[in-house]
């Protein structure tokens, strides 16, 4: 299984879902985030929340791959980074990214 995802034909595979997911939770962030819809913003912001949950979304897809690609080998031993690891996977990949870093706050920044 260790051999199957060090492939290319994974990595392009891998690449294409995320780029997909990424673009899909872009451009839906609006109603996923409880926001104006794209035609009530303006195109300033329009183009800057595209961006940021595109961004949000790659990061989270950067993170899962950092975990499977590098990390997850034969005789690994899971720590504690790579719990936070897989909480930006979960938080970047789900759309929740930007919301839980720019407009929702950390749970521990006053």
């Amino acid at each position: 299984m260790y051999n199957f995802f060090h492939t290319n034909c994974f990595a392009v595979f891998y690449w294409t879902i995320a780029a997909t997911a990424s673009l899909f939770f872009s451009y839906f962030a609006p109603q996923i985030h409880s926001l104006k819809s794209w035609k009530e913003m303006s195109s300033a912001l329009c183009i800057s929340q595209f961006i940021l949950n595109f961004l949000g979304s790659i990061i989270g897809w950067t993170a899962l791959a950092y975990f499977v690609f590098w990390r997850l080998s034969p005789g690994f031993n899971l720590q504690w980074q790579d719990f936070a690891v897989l909480l930006v996977a979960f938080y970047g990949i789900s759309g929740y990214l930007p919301y839980i870093f720019l407009q929702k706050g950390l749970p521990f920044r006053q």
